[in-house]
């Protein structure tokens, strides 16, 4: 209806839907959405004076359409709920083209596609056939072949996305048993964990760190999701290569494993759990931070942190993520993955654990961090690290070097994890723990977890999910006896999470803009979001991998380990002309271009963002913000401008030199 200047009249009541579509002109597909059950429709308005559809809900008031059409609309109305009698009204969708052709995705009485459900669906066709053909028989009869609406060939059923499937709601006495099954499954999933690694509970729950609050707040989102038959429950791993699998096979990865380990739980709940692990092997913590929602989605319930070597004892930057988390629309749940894999019963500097759970030694100000935005902000926060679970009952011994075994490619086993009780063995899941499922794999290496790694890590994290979803099935189970009302929905729940205290990391150090809310397009991949391709004004860049990323990536599928992580870019020479991104909807005016990570050393080939590249903003060259140092914080970026005019832009980049290439993975912009 904005489209077409208020044109088109939409009237939705309840399951109906009425169209009345008047612009002649346009071709395009429309996307219509229904209030009654989820429903979508596909109407070409091209040559259509009047649609109507009646879809589910047959117990609903039929809609009173007002002025001129009146009689029309009430005349189509009454033949097709008259045909609408002995058809089921659980039809998710019909999709109505120009032939009229009802799509084939149709619930009949018994399975879908049933010879009793099959004749109506064609009866319904010839009424609104009949109708059509009369009202467009004046146009029609004189249209010539060559004007005829053109076919584009593409194959229909694919433009739009798969229609959810209908869940018969259960009644409470349903729920409540399939709720106790779940109960049995996570007790089972449980003790499978803990005889593993011959571990206790209160072992194992030592590895988190967790304020009572925090705990709480998850165990209410799922909840919010239990309430309602098919919820979901998202968790993004965002981090570097150790959580990415590098050196293992991406479903070795610690995100996988912790996936895996809590799929029956979740199925038997009816929750539908959804784990990205959107890790980057080789980046920084920005300027990945600033395009949280674009990389890990706008539906997180939970989002851990796993820079620690890439940061390098900057703690800082964590706060900058940790700030960039709370711009988040579904204000996820915070979780920072600590220590590094091969020191599980030592800290990073060699010396004994702490009692802390959750955080190694070198991490306190990360600890500090994680109560202070808890405390003053509300924001659910908690740290997670093995080694406190493991210190109860084992010990590690390194193991000397002429003992070490080594794998083909050089990769030694110098760990031992033993039992502090002699008499006792190790148990088979932690031997050898440093050995891979096959040598030569990329990334191995002393900082990248092994797959029994990854797993202790990934089990002894999940064993903390299916505690809190234990919690919340208890809760719906006496919410559901005792009749008490539903839940608190997730946006009732994170309304207050809000910036709260201040920040001496952020003050003092504007360049991670701290309080900025962020618009960005990458190129980087696994992406929720907007790529910067969908920016491109004009095809003079190409898609491209970072020039580091070539030879690792030509690994990746010689020997399919099935890594996600691509810094893809776009690439362009002075030959190609400049590039041109369109901004949309500038409010607070600043405006960051970012090139892909390049390893160790940038290429001598590459362009220099700062030097080699001129910028200009809706056709007049711009300055790039040098009294900003943001490459302390994202070294592989420049800030364009901090006073962009509201609205949308255009923003092209030409590179002045023509012996390098220009490469762009983000565009970003508040």
């Amino acid at each position: 209806e904005r489209e077409n200047g208020g044109r088109n009249r939409v009237q939705i009541h309840d399951g109906a839907l009425l169209v009345m579509l008047f612009d002649e002109e346009r071709e395009e597909l429309h996307n219509l959405t229904g209030t009654g059950r989820r429903t979508k429709t596909r109407i070409s308005n091209h040559r259509r004076r009047v649609s109507m559809m009646v879809m589910e809900n047959e117990d609903r008031e039929p809609p009173r359409p007002k002025g001129w059409s009146s009689s029309i609309c009430l005349v189509l109305f009454g033949v097709v709920l008259g045909v609408l009698v002995s058809i089921p009204l659980d039809v998710k969708s019909r999709y109505f083209t120009d032939s009229l052709v009802v799509s084939d995705s149709f619930d009949g009485p018994g399975t879908p596609g049933s010879p009793k459900g099959q004749p109506q669906e064609q009866d319904l066709q010839k009424v609104c056939q009949k109708f059509l053909s009369a009202k467009n028989a004046s146009k029609e009869a004189g249209k010539s072949e060559s004007e005829a609406e053109p076919s584009h060939g593409h194959d229909e059923t694919k433009l739009w996305p798969e229609q959810p499937q209908h869940v018969e709601e259960e009644g409470e006495k349903e729920k409540i048993a399939r709720f106790a099954s779940a109960l049995s499954v996570i007790d089972s999933e449980k003790t499978k964990i803990r005889q593993l690694y011959q571990l206790e509970h209160a072992d194992i729950k030592r590895s988190l760190w967790t304020p009572l609050s925090t705990s709480m707040h998850i165990v209410h989102r799922l909840q919010a999701a239990l309430a309602n038959t098919g919820g979901t429950f998202a968790v993004a791993f965002t981090g570097m290569s150790v959580c990415a699998g590098h050196g293992s096979y991406f479903n070795e990865s610690y995100p996988l494993v912790f996936e895996q380990s809590l799929a029956q739980s979740f199925k038997k709940a009816g929750l539908r759990l959804r784990v990205r692990n959107a890790c980057m092997g080789g980046t920084y913590t920005f300027p990945y931070s600033w395009c949280l929602s674009n990389i890990a989605g706008t539906d997180v319930d939970v989002i851990t942190w796993d820079f620690g070597m890439m940061e390098a004892g900057r703690p800082m930057l964590s706060e900058g993520w940790l700030r960039q988390v709370m711009h988040m629309p579904s204000k996820p749940a915070v979780v920072f993955m600590g220590g590094y894999a091969n020191e599980l019963l030592e800290d990073q500097t060699g010396g004994a654990i702490t009692d802390e759970p959750g955080f190694d030694r070198v991490d306190r100000e990360r600890f500090e961090l994680a109560k202070k935005y808890n405390k003053e902000s509300k924001l659910p926060v908690s740290g997670f690290w093995v080694a406190p679970a493991l210190k109860a009952k084992y010990k590690q011994v390194k193991i000397e070097e002429k003992n070490r075994g080594k794998t083909p490619d050089g990769i030694e086993n110098f760990i031992d994890i033993l039992p502090i009780d002699s008499r006792k063995e190790t148990p088979e899941a932690l031997k050898n723990l440093r050995w891979y499922s096959k040598t030569g794999l990329p990334g191995q290496a002393s900082w990248h977890p092994a797959p029994r790694e990854h797993a202790v890590i990934g089990r002894l994290f999940a064993y903390h999910y299916l505690i809190l979803l234990e919690s919340a099935l208890h809760n719906e189970i006496d919410r559901l006896r005792t009749g008490y009302p539903a839940p608190q929905t997730k946006a009732e729940l994170t309304a207050e999470i809000q910036f709260s205290g201040s920040s001496a990391a952020c003050s003092e150090h504007e360049e991670m803009f701290c309080d900025s809310e962020f618009q960005c397009a990458s190129s980087y991949e696994p992406r929720q979001g907007r790529g910067v391709v969908d920016l491109l004004e004009n095809d003079n860049f190409k898609k491209a991998l970072a020039p580091a990323d070539n030879t690792a990536i030509r690994d990746v599928i010689r020997l399919k380990t099935g890594y996600l992580d691509r810094k893809y870019a776009y690439k362009g020479k002075m030959a190609d002309g400049p590039a041109g991104f369109r901004l949309h909807h500038v409010k607070d005016g600043k405006v960051i271009v970012c090139e892909p990570t390049y390893g160790w050393n940038k290429p001598e080939d590459v362009a220099d963002l700062e030097s080699d590249i001129e910028y200009r903003i809706d056709s007049k060259v711009v300055e790039i913000v040098k009294t900003i140092d943001i490459k302390e914080i994202a070294k592989n970026c420049v800030v364009v401008t901090t006073n962009c005019p509201r609205g949308g832009h255009d923003l092209s980049l030409r590179l002045l030199t023509s012996t390098k290439s220009l490469y762009v993975s983000f565009v970003i912009w508040t």
